[in-house]
């Protein structure tokens, strides 16, 4: 049974399916942007929840704000690592865009790194200028597709030492 959510992802992916070369790139774009908007939309209607609260890490200032109130994830995430400058965050929880592109027959990774990418690196450079958001795209995107889980890496860049 599809989720209101996954119906959500169906519908807003589902044209990718009949654009081929440059049109499928516009339309991928053009997804982007939209998202980025609206990472940047949320980011500053929650102005004043983006900064650490007292005594908490900016690692745990970025699942308090990106995963728990912008994603709204509360099951289904395991912290894997967790220091001062890298965050690796593995989920097994239901992914609406999985179960989309799964039902549309699209490469999740394709979509992900196309799509979603950019705009949560948007919404971590609002926390803090310096986060990093990757993923492990080349092994097996590690998005459930063969891993059974989707693994994210966020990073702080350190200061670099002029000479």
């Amino acid at each position: 049974m599809q989720t209101d959510e996954t119906k959500k992802f169906v519908e807003l992916l589902g044209p990718i399916c009949d654009l081929n070369g440059k049109e499928r790139e516009e339309y991928l774009s053009e997804l982007k942007e939209v998202y980025i908007s609206k990472k940047k939309q949320w980011a500053e209607e929650h102005k004043s929840e983006l900064q650490p609260r007292e005594r908490e890490s900016l690692m745990d200032c970025v699942i308090r704000i990106l995963y728990r109130s912008n994603l709204g994830i509360k099951d289904g995430m395991q912290i894997h690592e967790k220091t001062e400058d890298r965050l690796v965050t593995r989920f097994t929880n239901d992914c609406p865009i999985l179960s989309a592109c799964q039902e549309l027959g699209l490469n999740t990774r394709l979509i992900c790194r196309e799509i979603f990418h950019e705009p949560y690196q948007a919404l971590l450079s609002e926390i803090d200028c310096k986060l990093r958001f990757d993923r492990d795209y080349d092994d097996g995107i590690r998005t459930r597709s063969g891993q059974g889980y989707c693994e994210e890496i966020i990073t702080r860049e350190k200061k670099q030492i002029l000479k």
